[in-house]
């Protein structure tokens, strides 16, 4: 193998249009025909639910519990500023009409 991989870059540099084309047409074939029953095979809805109902009902809940309350810490800091803002903009309003 003496052939640089820049001489075939130059070789078949014209046909990367041709290649990039035919490799979208097949993907796209592929993807319309075959993924619903790769899906349908795969039956993911059934793996979900095997993997939860499978799951100790005690770790089940501290899974819940922390992503919940990862969550409502998001909101009750949104909720915290909201009234900052609002208490603040209230007393210079305040202020002001006074």
């Amino acid at each position: 193998m003496d052939t640089k991989t820049s001489e075939i870059a130059e070789r078949y540099w014209h046909s990367i249009p041709k290649i990039k084309s035919a490799v979208q047409s097949v993907y796209i074939r592929t993807v319309k025909n075959d993924l619903p029953k790769v899906m349908e095979k795969l039956n993911i809805a059934k793996i979900v639910e095997d993997k939860i109902n499978g799951y100790n009902i005690k770790e089940f809940e501290d899974l819940l519990f922390s992503i919940m309350k990862k969550e409502l810490n998001a909101i009750i800091w949104l909720g915290a500023l909201l009234g900052f803002v609002m208490g603040f903009l209230n007393a210079f309003i305040s202020i002001i009409f006074s």
